[in-house]
Order: structure tokens, then C-alpha cells, then sequence
């Protein structure tokens, strides 16, 4: 689908969900577009329904190396699917908002970021819905210098490891 703009360098899908069932191909091709930079899925259901089926899941191992910014609003994702995001090499921006995150077994809440996770993020907002527990330490995210939480009413608590990061500046709750 994106082979013939190689070089677009933003790109934003926007849409119901039930729009990208039938199709969810244009979610997952966006390692055809080696240059892009800033990619936002903003993705609404006009019945305001939860349902898993409903909700297209982007395949995270198609996110081309050179993205630096990633706005996911809308979708679904396996907490273990988002160690591969922290692996993109350029990601310095990234923006969960109206996520469902779940796990691989049923009722998993629970983020646990590994060292040297994101290593070039500066900036994390996490909106809204499905995480409750959140383990990181400061070598998960060496560059980070803020992070905003909004809307997550069952998060226990931020990370200790934050505590020792010598680049945060701002936590926002």
C-alpha cells in the first residue's frame, strides 16, 4: 500500500475501528516507508465499545528504524509487544493514549520495561487505561526527561528506578 511515497516522513491513520477490520493491512506495512519519522494511529469507535475484536492491533514489528515519534491511540497491544518499540533505535517521542494494553494471560497488568529498554526516549505520556503495575528501572530509559501520566486511576505507583534517573526533569500525574 505505502510503496509508492517511500519518502513521506509523517504519516497519520486516522479512522473508526471498525473501518481497519476488514483491512489491517494499512496498519502494518510501515516498513515500506523507510524515512518515516513521526507516525500517529488515531483510531475511535463511534460506539465507544471495548471489545478486543473491535479494536485493530498495529503489527509492531513492521515500525520502520528511522521513526523518532509514535502516537498509538485507540489500539491494542500485548504488554510483551511493547519490548519491541523499545527497541526502535531513533524513538524519542511516544504517546499511548486510550490504549488497551493486555497481556498474554488473562487479567496481566503489569509493564516491566527491560534495561537499556528505550534507549533514546525523551518523552513518554501514558493515557488512560490498563496499567497497573509498571516496573522499570533508570537503565530502561537512559534519556527520559518527561513523562506524563493521565487517566490511569489504577496505576499503583511510578517506578522507583525513576528516583535515580539524573536526566528526568518533569513527572506529570
Amino acid at each position: 500500500m505505502f510503496e509508492g511515497i517511500k519518502k513521506v516522513k509523517k504519516l497519520w491513520i486516522c479512522g473508526r475501528t471498525n473501518h481497519f477490520n476488514d483491512a489491517p493491512k494499512c496498519l502494518d506495512n510501515h516498513i515500506y516507508l523507510p524515512e518515516l519519522e513521526v507516525l500517529k494511529i488515531l483510531l475511535y469507535d463511534h460506539f465507544g465499545s471495548d471489545f478486543l475484536h473491535q479494536h485493530p492491533v498495529p503489527c509492531v514489528g513492521s515500525f520502520p528504524s528511522y521513526l523518532k515519534k509514535l502516537t498509538l491511540q485507540g489500539t491494542h497491544l500485548l504488554w510483551s509487544k511493547l519490548t519491541i518499540i523499545s527497541k526502535l533505535p531513533k524513538l524519542e517521542v511516544l504517546q499511548f493514549k486510550a490504549l488497551q494494553l493486555f497481556g498474554d494471560k488473562v487479567g496481566e497488568t503489569v509493564w516491566e520495561v527491560s534495561e537499556m529498554g528505550f534507549s533514546k526516549l525523551k518523552f513518554l505520556l501514558i493515557e488512560k487505561k490498563g496499567l497497573k503495575n509498571w516496573k522499570a528501572t533508570d537503565d530502561s530509559f537512559p534519556c527520559l526527561e518527561r513523562v506524563i501520566i493521565k487517566n490511569c486511576h489504577f496505576l499503583q505507583e511510578i517506578p522507583k528506578g525513576f528516583a535515580d534517573s539524573m536526566r528526568l526533569k518533569r513527572i506529570e500525574l
